[in-house]
């Protein structure tokens, strides 16, 4: 996340733009400074990095991290890559939070959290001239009305 939070948003970048960026380097502080049952994680966990093979489903690709276990399935959230309407439906995201919750036992709303600050943190990685952050404006209001506040957004008044 170190990328994420030493990023800049740009003074000409429209406020609402800059707001979401800082939104999102506040609630990667607060969930780096809380993490739980800290485990080795994938780091890359989407569709491309799972494939069936003879001995059953392998994840391969891993990036090697340490962390709270509801990181790794942040990066889902924005994959396909090549499918931006197919990503970017409102009620997708709430689904795949709603199932990625049941299967794995943690609260919907802390994968959300997880996936608004990947989200910003490949922004943050792109530096691009003037984000699209269309994604992260839609995880935001998912998460917003996600209904299980544990942590982060409502403390940012979203």
């Amino acid at each position: 996340m170190q990328a994420l939070f030493t990023y800049a948003p740009k003074a000409s970048w429209p406020e609402p733009t800059r707001n979401s960026i800082r939104t999102a380097q506040n609630l990667a502080k607060l969930l780096t400074d809380n993490q739980s049952d800290i485990k080795p994680l994938h780091g890359d966990l989407h569709h491309d990095n799972i494939r069936m093979s003879a001995r059953g489903y392998l994840a391969f690709d891993a990036k090697g991290l340490i962390g709270d276990p509801a990181y790794d399935l942040a990066n889902a959230f924005l994959n396909p890559m090549d499918a931006p309407d197919i990503v970017a439906d409102l009620s997708r995201v709430q689904q795949m939070a709603a199932i990625f919750a049941a299967v794995t036992q943690m609260p919907a709303a802390r994968l959300l959290d997880w996936a608004i600050a990947h989200c910003a943190l490949t922004l943050a990685w792109k530096d691009a001239a003037l984000p699209d952050v269309t994604m992260l404006d839609l995880l935001m209001h998912a998460r917003s009305v996600c209904g299980d506040r544990n942590l982060c957004i409502a403390e940012f008044n979203l």
